[in-house]
């Protein structure tokens, strides 16, 4: 597949298909998260362009992902047209997959630096090829959908302008973390407010992790990027079991939640005492607009991001 991929960039520009190319994460069809089946794909894409010299690796470490730094210089940096300017590459390669029955849909896609599709291909792979312990679907994958689909609760993502984007160290969709790597968290938000962190791991626990014991102000400001956990931190997170999808939610409010709604717990962290969705629609947003405004300004912006811990 990616032989046939090259050719078709070099048909369009032979420069650019001897560039850098970075591989990003492989999402299932028509979800938002991968599975195990679907990292081991990237591994295997990410590991051939290393070592066949289809395209030039990029400089730095893939492993270790993004910082801060990048995060800022893009609007939205889980499009995977922002990934060749955030890993200053040429190309990006993206994935999707689709398991059916004894066979896997695989489709690749090269964009260029400015986000241009430049090339796809699309090939059945023999389910055999895979491992059989290598699931095609997340364990807890129907509990994750039904949290996201909690979250419309709160209303429209963004309200015109208005929005925030909440992404990991490896951004987009799809990404995954082995045991014990480590996971940072980076949010911009387009205006002014408060920002909550809320995290559901695989066993449906959920938390909210920022602010919290060592960050507690919670008020943002527009445009900034912020890292968490910050540099020079006392604590940081690294992937552990238990394995499966874990869901990130950003939620930026235009009046600071009740802190009598949490309740504190060990490791300086805090656990709601109702679901997200309620808590900030009684508490985050005000229902009653001042002069000049309308309800439409009052209301949250939200976001969120899912990653797989595997082992």
């Amino acid at each position: 597949m990616l032989v046939s991929l090259k050719q078709d960039v070099a048909r369009q520009n032979p420069a650019r298909a001897s560039g850098r190319a970075v591989v990003g994460n492989f999402t299932e069809e028509g979800q938002s998260w991968s599975s195990p089946m679907g990292a081991l794909l990237k591994d295997r894409v990410a590991s051939l362009v290393e070592t066949e010299g289809l395209f030039r690796a990029p400089d730095g470490s893939t492993t270790r992902g993004i910082t801060v730094k990048e995060v800022a210089t893009v609007q939205n940096p889980n499009d995977p047209k922002a990934l060749s300017m955030l890993y200053n590459t040429d190309l990006a390669i993206v994935g999707t997959y689709r398991p059916d029955n004894d066979r896997v849909n695989v489709r690749l896609t090269a964009l260029d630096s400015q986000g241009t599709q430049r090339a796809q291909v699309t090939r059945d792979i023999s389910r055999q090829a895979i491992p059989d312990v290598v699931s095609a679907q997340p364990a807890n994958a129907a509990d994750t959908s039904q949290f996201l689909s909690s979250l419309s609760q709160l209303g429209p993502k963004s309200q015109g302008n208005a929005r925030v984007e909440i992404t990991t160290n490896r951004p987009g969709a799809g990404a995954s973390f082995r045991f014990a790597e480590e996971i940072k968290y980076f949010v911009t938000s387009t205006i002014d407010g408060y920002l909550y962190l809320f995290h559901m791991d695989a066993e449906k626990n959920l938390l909210r992790i920022f602010p919290n014991q060592y960050q507690r102000e919670a008020r943002v400001t527009a445009g900034q990027a912020i890292e968490f956990p910050p540099a020079g931190a006392p604590f940081k997170f690294e992937a552990s079991a238990p394995f499966g999808l874990e869901t990130t939610t950003a939620i930026v409010t235009s009046s600071p939640l009740d802190e009598r709604d949490f309740q504190m717990i060990e490791g300086g962290f805090a656990k709601p005492k109702q679901d997200v969705a309620t808590l900030v629609a009684t508490r985050g947003i005000s229902v009653k607009p001042t002069t000049g405004s309308s309800p439409s300004q009052a209301r949250p912006v939200w976001n969120s991001v899912t990653v797989l811990i595997r082992p």
